[in-house]
């Protein structure tokens, strides 16, 4: 750049016109963007082993350039100045209609699925508990996979005014997660440890990365205040050894 001297750029790939082609060829854009400057853009995705089909026209690339005449070094000016660049753009780039989305009829459709779908459930101490993964009974259940399920679905309940034996299921089991050694919740379920594989640091008996103790922590908390006695109980039997960690580990 000569004129002005100084500048900044933003730059915007609109994936999404690639989706006809990526369908047709089998092929991805995820990290298709990136570099260090100067060497930025769009790395083409290109599958050797599947031709474009004839007489169909595809868009290859559809990209936007805007140009600023003064640098932004300051982190809070940067993200304004990004979101300021991305609302210009956003404007005109082409947008599907908005369609009408049936929510709680999709809603119950997958509360039936979860609730009935034997790949979803682990069976242990004449409880059921979630997997993380359908089909997964050799990873242990965890207590953050019930509790992102149990809130939501608490929510869900008390919006539409309706009982599902879903909730229980997930509830009564809950109370195992507790370690009366460390008078905390654990991620792991106790009766099976065993099947940890120890592939991974975290994957060890009372290992525990942080996000693992105060998301379902959080959780609780969130079902404490909605009425959840079960959850207020295990939250305030809990909150000892939070303060203990995060005094340990000098959390602010």
């Amino acid at each position: 750049m000569t004129k002005p001297k100084n500048g900044s750029v933003f730059y915007f790939q609109n994936l999404t016109a690639m989706s006809e082609y990526c369908d047709a060829t089998e092929t991805s854009v995820s990290e298709s963007l990136g570099g260090e400057w100067p060497e930025i853009g769009f790395q083409f995705p290109i599958n050797d082993k599947k031709p474009l089909p004839p007489n169909i026209d595809f868009t290859i690339s559809d990209a936007f350039v805007m140009f600023d005449e003064n640098i932004v070094e300051i982190d809070s000016d940067i993200s304004s100045k990004f979101l300021d660049h991305l609302a210009i753009i956003y404007s005109v780039i082409p947008k599907p209609e908005p369609a009408y989305q049936d929510w709680p009829a999709i809603a119950e459709n997958v509360l039936s699925g979860l609730h009935m779908n034997k790949g979803c459930w682990t069976f242990t101490n004449n409880s059921p508990y979630l997997n993380a993964y359908t089909g997964d009974y050799k990873t242990p259940a965890e207590i953050m996979v019930q509790l992102s399920v149990l809130l939501p679905l608490h929510e869900y309940l008390v919006w539409s005014d309706k009982t599902h034996p879903l909730y229980d299921d997930i509830s009564s089991g809950l109370s195992d997660f507790y370690n009366e050694t460390i008078k905390s919740i654990v991620r792991w379920h106790p009766s099976l440890i065993n099947q940890l594989d120890k592939s991974e640091e975290q994957k060890e008996d009372m290992v525990m990365d942080s996000w693992y103790l105060h998301h379902p922590l959080l959780n609780l908390s969130r079902l404490a205040l909605r009425g959840d006695e079960r959850a207020k109980k295990l939250f305030m039997d809990s909150v000892d050894y939070l303060i203990k960690v995060a005094q340990n580990f000098d959390y602010e």
